[in-house]
């Protein structure tokens, strides 16, 4: 790794702490620092869709202000063009994944993000950062992450410069203390849960903090991460399957009217029987349930719950298994919207014996900084900002979901379009004004 070579970077408004943040040009340690699932997603589409161009879009859910960090921000992602697997990292990858092709590993031997052309920065005439990634897409994947933590660590370098390992740490000490008095008192001995809190780590030194006082603490019950760089260096499982935007890609790629069972015959032709944990919410469960029939159900091991009630949710596919003949406790569900651990705790007595229960936190889990205030008195805050698929080939994708918070389309024709396909409620009267204003 070669990070930050040949660059001049801006310097940062605000001394910060050292130890909690990153030196400049050096926030994502290597091509590996982002989460498994980029490379399970990338291995499809390099040996199924090499051609395909995709296009992403930032949009910043929380009231931050990004646009006067511009300049440390684009240094930050111009340096990613100076990351490369390390060769003790592939050599690790090849051996704990061994049905990642070795073409495919020799493909990420030379593999190189390409930044400055990829990339389009720029402030808005509202003042507000706007950042669009757009290229061959299985080429641009790794950047939807990378760019998500370079966001958070630049605003909280800057916002709370003084943020403290030791901090995070004593609330992290508290809470898997509690977690494990819970766990006795409870008699939840089977309890198991993954961190997936890559992009939206307050930096690099917090989440690796993170993962080595669970591993010390928890053994038992924690039982991997999603970020591929430190599971490899701390010799701790890697997780993760697949993102929405794999399913997203799909209505492009694929006939819309069979999208979901290609993407999922795709996926299964590459990988053969692994990684079977599907992510049906991209155009809401009930639609995807439709498509999960006999053959799909039995060969995939579960499913991730990511938007709308987790008990509907689990309800749901406990009964669809049964109704397909199979024994839902031979199944997974892994629970991964905005959990923290007394809600984790509670799925998992509920469920627990009917399937198997997994939980993945992110946010709850990383930004543990209760109390804490900055010298202008403001206390901390996680920012709330994604980087999602909306275009392939420069056609528009939607992310439906089950919650009506998380949709994402940048296009109104079609996402009423989609919606009808599948029997979706839309609205009429909004679809009509942007069709005459269209036309």
């Amino acid at each position: 790794m070669k990070s930050g070579m040949n660059m001049n970077f801006s310097v940062p408004k605000t001394t910060f702490n050292a130890e909690t943040y990153s030196k400049p040009g050096n926030i994502v340690r290597s091509l590996a620092d982002v989460d498994f699932y980029t490379y399970t997603m990338m291995a499809v589409a390099w040996e199924k869709q090499p051609d395909a161009i995709g296009e992403y879009e930032l949009n910043i859910r929380s009231a931050d202000d990004l646009a006067p960090y511009f300049t440390e921000i684009r240094d930050e992602i111009h340096a990613l063009e100076n990351l490369e697997f390390e060769n003790s990292h592939l050599q690790k990858l090849s051996h704990r994944a061994q049905w990642l092709k070795p073409s495919y590993i020799d493909f990420l031997k030379t593999f190189k993000l390409d930044p400055r052309k990829q990339v389009e920065l720029r402030i808005d005439e509202n003042n507000k950062l706007r950042i669009r990634v757009k290229g061959v897409w299985h080429k641009i994947m790794p950047l939807e992450i990378m760019i998500l933590m370079i966001l958070k660590e630049v605003r909280n370098r800057n916002l709370y410069p003084d943020l403290s390992l030791e901090t995070y740490q004593e609330n992290l000490f508290t809470k898997l203390k509690w977690v494990q008095e819970q766990v006795d008192l409870r008699e939840l001995h089977d309890f198991k849960y993954m961190e997936f809190g890559t992009r939206r780590r307050p930096s690099f030194a917090i989440q690796k903090r993170s993962l080595e006082t669970q591993m010390k603490m928890m053994p038992k019950h924690f039982v991997g991460t999603s970020n591929l760089h430190l599971a490899l260096e701390l010799d701790i499982p890697f997780l993760g399957t697949m993102a929405h935007q794999y399913m997203s890609a799909a209505q492009v790629l694929h006939p819309l009217a069979t999208h979901q069972k290609d993407a999922m015959r795709e996926w299964d032709e590459v990988f053969n029987g692994r990684l079977g944990v599907v992510l049906p919410d991209t155009i809401s469960t009930d639609v995807f349930l439709k498509d999960f029939g006999y053959g799909e159900a039995n060969r995939f091991s579960g499913s991730r719950q990511d938007s709308g009630c987790p008990r509907e949710y689990a309800n749901k596919f406990i009964n669809h298994y049964k109704n397909l003949g199979i024994n839902p406790e031979t199944k997974r569900i892994i629970f991964s919207n905005s959990l923290d651990f007394n809600e984790s705790l509670k799925l998992h007595e509920e469920f627990g014996d009917k399937i198997q229960v997994f939980a993945a936190m992110g946010t709850s889990l990383l930004n543990m900084f209760e109390g804490y205030v900055n010298s202008s008195g403001k206390q901390y805050s996680s920012l709330n900002a994604v980087i999602k698929l909306v275009r392939v080939n420069g056609k528009p994708v939607a992310k439906i979901s089950d919650d009506a918070g998380k949709e994402v389309c940048e296009d109104p024709i079609y996402l009423a379009h989609l919606k009808n396909q599948f029997g979706l409620e839309f609205d009429k009267d909004t679809l009509i004004q942007h069709l005459m204003k269209a036309a």
